[in-house]
């Protein structure tokens, strides 16, 4: 959503085209925004050089605007989404496993139970753990 705000936003100020979204590298940045914020280091060890952790996925970013035709944008957006995540300002995103424990017994998901050709993964941790023993 970020990315298309922007991309609109562009398109209309005439600044240029933007590379298209593609790839799984924001996805990446994303997972590396939020491992980051939750890891115990504390410093990073980059090309020789000590920095505080939460630079290393700033400076990757960076670097990716150097590898040609990928979305610099795009990038910077999947960090961020990571970074937003992790401190918690997405939380309403998760649910709890009561919540999903409720869901389970509602309308599509007691229905996907019964079909046999999915395979039907229960939000109850007991239920998925006892799943994973019997294999």
């Amino acid at each position: 959503m970020i990315y298309l705000s922007f991309e609109t936003m562009s398109s209309l100020l005439r600044l240029g085209e933007l590379e298209p979204a593609r790839g799984f590298t924001p996805v990446a940045f994303a997972m590396l925004g939020v491992s980051v914020v939750h890891s115990r280091l504390r410093r990073a060890l980059v090309f020789g050089v000590v920095v505080p952790s939460i630079l290393v996925p700033w400076l990757l970013v960076c670097a990716s605007w150097l590898i040609p035709q990928t979305s610099f944008l795009i990038n910077v957006c999947g960090l961020a989404v990571g970074l937003a995540y992790s401190l918690t300002y997405c939380c309403p995103v998760d649910i709890s496993e009561r919540k999903a424990l409720k869901l389970d017994k509602e309308f599509p998901f007691y229905l996907m139970r019964k079909i046999t050709t999915f395979k039907y993964i229960s939000s109850s941790s007991a239920e998925r753990r006892a799943a994973q023993n019997r294999k």
